[in-house]
């Protein structure tokens, strides 16, 4: 290993206090745009990759109909429609061979020169680039730039202009990194005549990428719901969709999947006939049977001449049985031959007689036959059962600690765990592995001895797809929580056999071990109880120093060797950097040490002053990041006015004042819409030249950096320098000039970051023109950032914490005085909730000459209008859904849900997600409901929501009760700073007394709050859809008798903990008792029935 330095090496009887290292680490060179580019690819998504090295292709002389067509498509298109259509979809259910056709089109493109790029998706895949969304853009535009030097210098140019934009959405990385370059050659007069296809792949198996901790949102101002496989899909079907309308955009584009909704939904005819090509889809337009057959003849031949078998074998009935059973699925055939080819148990002749003598009950279920051939190769290993929960563990395991970046271990990994480890770890004694897999080759790609250093893979989907089902694996189904104990009990072996003096681990195998440290907190969280493995060797000495280490941070890690309870202390510590890896051994066999301090201090590359400022920016604040991706928008054609108004003082101001007034306050209660007005505001600004910068407050947000004030300033500085070469040199001489700015208050971070270096070039000669708008969103969202402990300086009676209000009024400050600075040439926009520290900043009266008159969503404008028209789209896209009559719903239904909402949008959409969502009634009958609500008249514009929100919870059979649970759900939501108790099952487990209530209480509430299907509760918490229905459930005066008071709630939880620890007391539930007890105590709560 290189550059090794030992410490301390074979020392005996050491004794220190106190040790320190300070280890400096030189910058390695500088890597260039297309560098970085490459670093934030998928390779293995790529159709010529390692990583498929064994993929599917098409058996010569079959699917030659649909790979013609697909080609003569890309290279003609439609014919001579008068708008080129350059997308189309091709689909078919699983296993009917779509990634074996888009392998084997991908290779004859490529051959004749006219492959753009591919991207094919797998959700098994141990790269964690092929099953999100992250990497598709980035991956795209490398092949594009690999292939044409014109676009590889423009998508070079485009990265040095855009440090940022690997954290922006996917809109903008198509639109700078490929649209951009490519309008720029278009326009050249020796343009390159560029053409082709971009094929993806398997898009229906991308996951959702998760840009807010779940957990806490329950209790913040602002719930947003996890997102949604779907969502991520379709905003991928979005972002291709609006780059082939784009004229520049020379290639046309092959997206392939499965028949899901959200794709049956996106490329419907009826909703948008011209923009793409006619579907292709391999169930209804091609018969495979004759392809099959000939893949099956051809198999069989070469199987025949391997085991010197009569040419009449197999009878010709044998193959069109099998023909038969693979109801047009290629999986079916190559899972039989696979199973043929592989299996040692007995000659092909018999195996091949057991699967035609496998019975199945009749079905129109077409995956019947693929069912059964599953269940009859698992159950030819030695131990099924046991081999199913290896085969769950090994792709849990491949998921977790696979390829990209692990946060397990704080950097990238470049490969997945290979079968030597994972043999190591998951098998009790040697020869394990092949007594329970050796018949499963057909299944799942096994290394063979001499290729330990490989990894283990799974064929295809299908049988993952199998396993999940408990309908059709039967008796072979693992919950997951089944496969994180399994886990658990062979790390606790591991553990234990590495505390035996007798035995030591290969070296090589340390990293893995060290992946695995964090996994026992993991699995306990996961609800793991105590009881179902092996205990923990918690009284280790190096069980104590790993914790240690796990408080020093990610990037640094100890592994031991052969560690035991003698006292002998064998450790390795590694220092990791991006493409550097330094080793450094400190006490090599050294023994018998007393307790000591050790604190070790990383001291980080030297990096430019804007690479300095860039790490101190809250990247998702800004308006068109990737964490902002599915923020809300206003609806096509709704918000016109307020939008042009707004737009209209961006441009012009507010005329003849002076001097001018830079900043507009608009306000509106919860639920009027106010960021998907500055969303689609900016969205607007931004094409002209017109958005300076912007931030959008979020307290649901995992970011700190949107929730606090302290990224603020950077933020906006940031954005500034992108924009403006001139401003660009300044801000980084600034920071050269003051590189402890960032630990400033925001006074002076605008004065050195903002307002300096503006002064700077406005005295300039050349001084370029600088305008445009400064947008705030969620400024009422900011919580206090706070410098001191609260809780024990409380009990000294010291100063008390900052407020929210305090901070917020500081940032209102700042900009007040950066707007009055002759120098500044920005408009500010500033969205909040009337607050009364917003109220009072902005009161007329007192600085009637400092603002723009505020602008009010709720009292200047009336957005019945919009509201309807947002209805209407919505109300139409779910008939087409339901197949519902063309007159539903009656014009009359609409005029009454806009009427009720009193003009807010927040009302419209929950009854849209009502409808779309609940699964107790079909969309007329919940509509209906909804209308025959019966309501006090009253001016409140919030008596309508109320009663809605009342309506949708009276539909629970208990209504007060399950009211209390999600008032629980909200204050556990509020410790999980402390507690682990975090996901849906875990909740559950606190709350219910028997099983199934949580579905029982909350089943009908699914509009109001996101409750995880049963197969994600392990992993994905409950959400409060919007802060108003947390607010109506903590107004006595709007909810009335469903109102619980915080202290009765406190006493339900209570109650509930003392049943959970009666019932099972599991490490989660003490956690849970033991953060009760700390906020209880916090608090100075009467409720808690432990005395302090």
């Amino acid at each position: 290993m290189a550059n090794t330095v030992e410490f301390f090496s074979n020392s005996q009887g050491v004794q220190a206090e106190r040790i320190k290292f300070v280890t400096n680490i030189s910058s390695p060179a500088g890597v260039g745009p297309l560098e970085k580019l490459e670093g934030r690819i998928a390779v293995g998504a790529i159709h010529d990759s390692a990583e498929r090295c064994d993929a599917p292709k098409c058996h010569p002389e079959t699917r030659v109909a649909v790979q013609d067509d697909l080609y003569d498509w890309i290279v003609d298109g439609d014919g001579a429609v008068e708008y080129p259509r350059r997308i189309k979809w091709m689909t078919g259910p699983a296993g009917s061979g779509k990634t074996a056709i888009m392998g084997s089109l991908a290779e004859r493109c490529a051959a004749d020169g006219i492959l753009g790029a591919t991207f094919f998706f797998a959700s098994w895949s141990s790269s964690i680039g092929r099953r999100r969304k992250t990497a598709l853009v980035t991956t795209i535009a490398h092949q594009l730039a690999r292939h044409h030097h014109d676009l590889r210098d423009g998508i070079s140019k485009a990265i040095d202009a855009n440090l940022d934009i690997f954290d922006k959405r996917l809109h903008a990385q198509m639109e700078v990194l490929v649209l951009g370059p490519l309008k720029n050659i278009a326009g050249r007069p020796n343009a390159p005549g560029l053409r082709g296809v971009i094929i993806v792949d398997g898009l229906d198996e991308c996951e959702a990428e998760q840009y807010h901790d779940a957990a806490t949102i329950a209790s913040k101002s602002k719930p947003t719901a996890p997102r949604t496989n779907a969502q991520d899909q379709l905003e991928i079907l979005q972002v291709l969709h609006q780059a082939s309308l784009d004229p520049n955009f020379p290639f046309r584009i092959l997206i392939v999947s499965r028949p899901e909704r959200v794709f049956r939904e996106f490329f419907d005819p009826e909703r948008d006939p011209a923009s793409f090509s006619l579907k292709l889809d391999l169930n209804e337009d091609y018969n495979a049977d004759a392809d099959i057959s000939l893949f099956l003849e051809a198999q069989f031949n070469r199987i025949s001449r391997r085991y010197n078998l009569p040419p009449s074998w197999p009878p010709s009935e044998s193959i069109q049985t099998l023909v038969n059973n693979a109801s047009g699925q290629f999986i079916y055939a190559v899972t039989v031959i696979r199973f043929l080819d592989d299996s040692p148990q007995a000659p092909p002749d018999a195996q091949l007689q057991s699967i035609l003598g496998m019975r199945t009950t009749p079905a129109s279920n077409p995956l019947e036959q693929l069912d059964a051939l599953y269940l009859h190769v698992l159950k030819s290993s030695a131990n099924s059962a046991l081999s199913v929960r290896w085969i769950c563990a090994i792709k849990y395991l491949n998921d977790s600690l696979g390829i990209g970046y692990n946060p397990l271990v704080g950097r990238d990994v470049e490969k997945p765990p290979c079968a030597s480890h994972m043999n190591l770890f998951l098998q009790t004694e040697t020869g394990e592995v092949e007594h329970l897999l050796g018949n499963l080759h057909s299944l799942i790609r096994i290394p063979n001895p001499s290729e330990q250093a490989t990894g283990y893979a799974f064929h295809h989907q299908s049988l993952l797809d199998f396993l999940k089902d408990p309908d059709r694996c039967g008796s072979l189904y693992v919950e997951e929580k089944e496969t994180f104990a399994f886990i658990m009990e062979r790390y606790v072996r591991l553990c234990t056999k590495g505390c035996n003096t007798q035995f030591s681990y290969p070296e090589t195998f340390l990293d893995f071990v060290f992946s695995l440290i964090f996994y026992p907190t993991r699995f306990l969280e996961e609800g793991v109880a105590h009881s179902k493995v092996i205990p923990t060797p918690a009284s280790a000495d190096w069980w104590v120093s790993l914790a240690i280490s796990r408080k020093e941070g990610v990037s640094l890690w100890y592994v031991f060797q052969a560690v035991h309870h003698s006292g002998t202390l064998n450790a390795t510590t590694i220092l990791s950097l991006p493409k550097q890896q330094r080793m450094t051994s400190y006490f090599a066999g050294a023994q018998n040490f007393h307790d000591f301090d050790l604190h070790i201090v990383n001291v980080t590359p030297s990096v430019g002053p804007l690479e300095k400022l860039e790490s101190r920016i809250a990247a998702g604040a800004i308006h068109d990041s990737a964490e902002r991706c599915d923020a809300p928008k206003c609806h096509p054609d709704t918000r016109v006015a307020v939008q042009d108004d707004l737009y209209g003082w961006i441009v012009d101001g507010d005329g003849g004042s002076e001097p001018p007034r830079k900043i507009k306050w608009v306000t509106g209660p919860a639920g009027t819409g106010k960021t998907a007005v500055m969303g689609s505001l900016a969205e607007r600004c931004a094409p002209g030249g017109l958005l300076a910068a912007t931030f959008f407050f979020a307290s649901w947000s995992v970011s700190i950096g949107r929730r606090r004030k302290t990224a603020f300033i950077a933020t906006i500085a940031h954005q500034l320098a992108q924009h403006q070469e001139d401003l660009n040199n300044a801000i980084s001489d600034a920071i050269e000039r003051n590189p402890g700015v960032f630990d400033k208050n925001l006074q002076v971070q605008m004065e050195v970051l903002v307002l300096a270096p503006l002064r700077e070039i406005a005295g300039r000669p050349d001084r370029p023109v600088l305008r445009g708008a400064i947008i705030i969103d969620g400024l009422d969202e900011c919580e206090a950032e706070q410098y001191h402990d609260t809780a024990s300086a409380a009990s000294r009676g010291t100063k008390p914490g900052r407020t929210n209000a305090q901070d917020q009024l500081e940032i209102l400050q700042v900009l007040r005085t950066a707007s009055s600075d002759p120098s500044f040439p920005f408009r500010i926009v500033i969205a909040s909730r009337p607050e009364r520290v917003f109220r009072e900043f902005f009161d007329p009266e007192s600085n009637h000459a400092s603002f723009s008159p505020k602008l009010d969503l709720h009292e200047d404008y009336n957005a019945e209008a919009d509201i309807a028209l947002f209805l209407k789209a919505h109300l139409n896209r779910i008939r087409r859904r339901y197949n519902l009559s063309s007159s539903w719903p009656p014009p009359e239904t609409i005029e009454t849900l806009v009427e009720n909402a009193s003009g807010q949008f927040i009302y419209a959409a929950t009854v849209i997600r009502f409808l779309d969502e609940s699964p107790h009634a079909p969309p007329d009958a919940q509509l209906r409901s909804i209308l025959e609500m019966r309501t006090t008249p009253t001016s409140n514009p919030l008596e309508q929501l109320d009663a809605l929100y009342s309506h949708i919870i009276s539909s629970s059979p208990t209504p007060a009760f399950s009211v209390r649970w999600i008032r629980a759900i909200i204050m556990l939501g509020g410790w999980v700073s402390i507690m682990h108790t975090r996901h849906a099952s875990h909740v559950n487990v606190l709350l219910q007394t028997e099983s199934g209530e949580a579905e029982h209480l909350l089943g009908a509430l699914h509009s109001l709050v996101r409750i995880p299907p049963p197969s994600d509760q392990d992993t994905t918490q409950y959400n409060i859809y919007h802060k108003s229905f947390t607010d109506f459930l903590k107004d006595p005066n709007r909810c009335g008798d469903l109102f619980v008071d915080d202290s009765d709630i406190g006493v339900f939880l209570w109650d509930r903990f003392v049943r959970a620890c009666a019932n099972e007391p599991n490490d989660m539930i003490l956690k849970g008792v033991e953060t009760a007890i700390c906020h209880t105590r916090k608090a100075s709560s009467d409720f808690c029935p432990i005395s302090h």
